[in-house]
């Protein structure tokens, strides 16, 4: 299989320098690539795209939420590294970021999602119906004004992203206590007041972040193509 060719676009220049900005003591990348066919591809292509000059020795490591993270062979998870992982169609996606130790970032999510996922056709199931909230659904013109199954797109992406960000906070908490936080994807809400810089929880994604010591997730995104790209901040205040 070829290198994917990477993706050079004004949005995502604009989406890492919103990063930059938001963990201020944080050094942080994106890169995006097209042309490849798999997770596993993302995977390995990616992290030796984006990790292999600085971080020679290590690899990847996924936990058992499937999460990927960087690890030494002699020394485990490389903490104050974090990564994260996206693929759609023929692009990947990925985002990763050195938290200092004066970093407010304790966790990094990536999410791509195509327009074209939530379309309506005849015959076919609405997946806004299916995958948004009614609040969602009416956020969403707000997003994208001129493209409806674009701004559909980016709040289902933001709930991924954000479920992602919880990774790393996660395994660090699972070394420390043997009660299991149970929440998935769709606990994690847009919420109207926080649609641009963030993400209102429900139930039991709230009580998990904060038994985890997030104090709030940040949400950037941007357009590529007829695609939403989006990434979550998990931070500790």
């Amino acid at each position: 299989m070829s290198e994917p060719t990477p993706i050079s676009a004004p949005a995502l220049s604009a989406l890492e320098h919103e990063l930059r900005a938001l963990c201020t003591c944080t050094e942080i990348s994106l890169a995006a690539f097209s042309g490849a066919s798999s997770w596993k591809d993302c995977e390995e292509r990616l992290t030796s795209l984006i990790a292999a000059d600085a971080f020679p020795a290590l690899s990847l490591a996924h936990d058992v939420r499937h999460a990927p993270y960087l690890q030494n062979p002699s020394s485990g998870e490389c903490r104050n590294l974090l990564l994260s992982l996206s693929d759609e169609s023929d692009r990947l996606a990925a985002a990763w970021a050195r938290a200092e130790e004066d970093s407010p970032l304790v966790g990094l999510g990536i999410d791509l999602c195509a327009a074209v996922r939530f379309e309506t056709r005849p015959g076919r199931r609405d997946r806004a119906q299916l995958l948004l909230t009614e609040r969602e659904r009416a956020l969403a013109p707000s997003l994208w004004p001129d493209n409806l199954p674009l701004a559909h797109a980016t709040l289902f992406a933001a709930k991924e992203a954000s479920f992602k960000a919880t990774a790393a906070p996660l395994r660090r908490w699972y070394e420390e206590h043997d009660d299991e936080l149970r929440y998935g994807v769709r606990h994690f809400v847009m919420d109207e007041p926080l649609a641009e810089h963030g993400t209102g929880r429900d139930g039991a994604a709230q009580r998990a972040i904060e038994a985890m010591g997030i104090a709030r997730i940040e949400i950037r995104y941007a357009r590529l193509d007829e695609m939403a790209i989006v990434t979550a901040c998990a931070l500790a205040y």
